[in-house]
């Protein structure tokens, strides 16, 4: 189990997430909303996953499944150095400032059978509009 980098903190009483009705249950409080972000995407990805978010450098090592959108935002690089299996559907996303780098590895398709494979949706490269 992943060790969660957010300490206890105290419950705030006058936030969204309290269970309470009460009409001062108007923000989040500060880091809330990081805070849920990583639990939902470490420990409850069957509840809700926006895909996956790179904005640091990850190394596909080994055979790896993308079910999701793979988001490679700004100081975020994807190495692929062994196959990448994209979801039917699935796109990369490279956000300006982000890296998309394949050494010795390569991008494909899930197999649906032995002899059909389903398809993605490739690579975008979103940045700068040219003048």
């Amino acid at each position: 189990m992943t060790p969660s980098p957010y300490p206890a903190l105290p419950y705030p009483k006058e936030n969204f997430m309290n269970s309470g009705s009460a009409p001062c249950h108007k923000t989040f409080t500060g880091g809330q909303a990081e805070r849920m972000y990583y639990y939902l995407n470490t420990f409850h990805r069957d509840l809700w996953f926006p895909g996956y978010i790179i904005n640091k450098e990850m190394t596909v090592l080994k055979e790896t499944k993308f079910h999701q959108d793979v988001n490679i935002y700004s100081g975020g690089r994807l190495i692929i150095k062994a196959e990448a299996i994209m979801a039917e559907g699935a796109t990369i996303i490279v956000h300006q400032g982000g890296q998309l780098v394949v050494n010795g590895g390569k991008i494909r398709a899930c197999s649906l059978s032995e002899d059909e494979r389903s398809t993605w949706n490739g690579v975008t490269v979103k940045g700068l509009t040219p003048i």
